[in-house]
């Protein structure tokens, strides 16, 4: 699990750049992959205790410091400078065929969703409501390509079908688009994508894999809020890169531990065999959760 692989690294260099420290550390990941050229070691910065102390308020394991919401946001040209280093090195070494997946593939108005179709099965993911795609434009001729993590199993069946409402949604509105499901590929290749992508659409929430790769992004990317460990902040634009674009629309966390969610689906465990379940979901998806 990079995303998981990739928190308690950047949370030891995000300590380190914070408290005004050197870092030294061993590389991670395999010898053959990407995360093996990311820094060993980082020269001491002006310590920013303000955000230090904030940090260390999360007492979370570090492999899952991503759902601290301190500390990224405010050190993002170091995450984004060594990542794109770091996967420029793997690349070099990669064949044509394969960097040309990542480096070729979109033109400038182009838009890359991710979608990590995680839907009713984990307390900090949820997915955006179908306003969630107001953030693509509806003027211009673009291609839109979608990739999604259907290889997990975490959609209880959905997010094929939420797709094709979310398609329809987005030709109704922009006729000249063109939409394009990219198959999963390698996963550097799917993860660079996201780094390299002109304008990113983040409709669910939760996903180290995300957060590490479009904090690396120079381009323009829009995000439903990160639901980190003080969700009172999560709107809090100050939190994150200048070049994110925080989301206001609906997001729908599983019902059983989001009040907002069980008014609007009328039901608290969500049974993937029921119809009527299923087609709460659907509607709620469309309709957005009441303010």
């Amino acid at each position: 699990n990079w995303g998981n692989v990739l928190s308690p690294y950047w949370a030891a260099r995000i300590y380190a750049e914070l408290g005004g420290y050197e870092y030294t550390g061993r590389p991670i990941g395999p010898a053959d992959g990407w995360m093996y050229h990311l820094p060993t070691s980082a020269d001491a910065k002006s310590v920013r205790a303000g955000v230090l102390d904030k940090f260390c308020r999360c007492t979370m394991s570090y492999e899952f410091y991503h759902a601290c919401n301190y500390g990224w946001g405010e050190t993002y040209p170091t995450i984004r400078n060594d990542t794109r280093s770091a996967l420029d090195k793997f690349m070099n070494n990669e064949s044509e065929e394969k960097t040309n997946q990542v480096m070729k593939v979109f033109d400038s108005n182009d838009w890359l969703i991710y979608d990590r179709c995680n839907i009713f099965g984990h307390g900090e993911h949820g997915f955006g409501s179908i306003e969630t795609y107001d953030a693509i434009p509806v003027t211009g001729s673009f291609t839109v390509y979608s990739l999604a993590n259907y290889a997990r199993g975490e959609d209880n069946g959905l997010c094929p079908e939420l797709h094709v409402l979310r398609d329809e949604y987005i030709k109704a509105r922009n006729p000249n688009v063109r939409i394009i499901t990219l198959p999963t590929s390698d996963m550097w290749i799917d993860f660079a994508r996201l780094v390299y992508a002109p304008n990113v659409l983040i409709p669910s929430s939760g996903s180290s894999w995300v957060l590490w790769s479009t904090i690396a992004n120079e381009g323009n990317v829009y995000t439903v809020p990160h639901l980190g460990w003080d969700a009172k902040n999560m709107m809090d634009v100050s939190v994150y890169p200048p070049n994110f674009n925080v989301l206001s629309n609906s997001v729908l966390y599983p019902p059983d531990s989001y009040e907002k969610t069980r008014e609007c689906v009328g039901f608290e465990h969500f049974d993937r065999t029921n119809s009527s379940h299923r087609q709460k979901l659907i509607d709620c998806f469309k309709s957005g959760l009441k303010s």
